[in-house]
């Protein structure tokens, strides 16, 4: 895990990948913020669509429903890690848009202006290939191994506050989980 080597270019030393920790409700990015790293973001897209079968599904609201839809690239260390899609009910979050920037996170907006707190969720990961257009904002090569990840955050009450999709570098991250007994 030292050295990598690419056919036709020759051979590179690795970056130390990042630990996500699987156990705990912590958002990754705060934990990354705890190890110091330096986080940014840019929002891609920002729009009201209408729920699909899934997103109606994983959000318990009817389908055809309007939802906010969030497409954000977050940078690690300046380095294009995550790109993450998050969907959001507007009927139980009404003017969401108006808080939601590039300056302000999601969970912030949750607990203080809707007085909701993430306090479970679901998360499933699987191993994808990026597409020409997430390759080129992440900052990889066509067909580079992705992590995908994807996921509920669920309130006090159990009812789903967000779900979300990530795309993550696989080349910048690696999963990790503490087994207790």
């Amino acid at each position: 895990g030292v050295l990598y080597r690419v056919k036709g270019s020759g051979v590179f030393v690795s970056v130390p990948k990042i630990s996500r920790n699987m156990v705990g409700v912590d958002s990754m990015i705060g934990e990354l913020r705890q190890q110091g790293m330096f986080l940014s973001k840019k929002i891609i897209s920002a729009r009201v669509i209408e729920a699909t079968k899934q997103i109606s599904r994983k959000l318990k609201i009817p389908l055809g429903h309007k939802v906010y839809e969030y497409i954000r690239c977050r940078s690690v260390d300046y380095v294009p890690a995550i790109l993450e899609t998050a969907y959001i009910d507007c009927q139980k979050y009404p003017d969401f848009d108006q808080h939601y920037t590039e300056n302000t996170s999601m969970d912030y907006i949750f607990k203080n202006v809707y007085h909701k707190n993430q306090t479970s969720g679901e998360e499933h990961i699987s191993v994808t290939y990026a597409s020409a257009d997430e390759a080129q904002i992440m900052e990889v090569t066509p067909h580079a191994p992705l992590f995908f990840t994807s996921g509920v955050i669920m309130d006090e009450n159990s009812i789903p506050i967000m779900y979300y999709k990530q795309l993550i570098r696989s080349d910048r991250f690696k999963f990790v989980s503490e087994i207790y007994k």
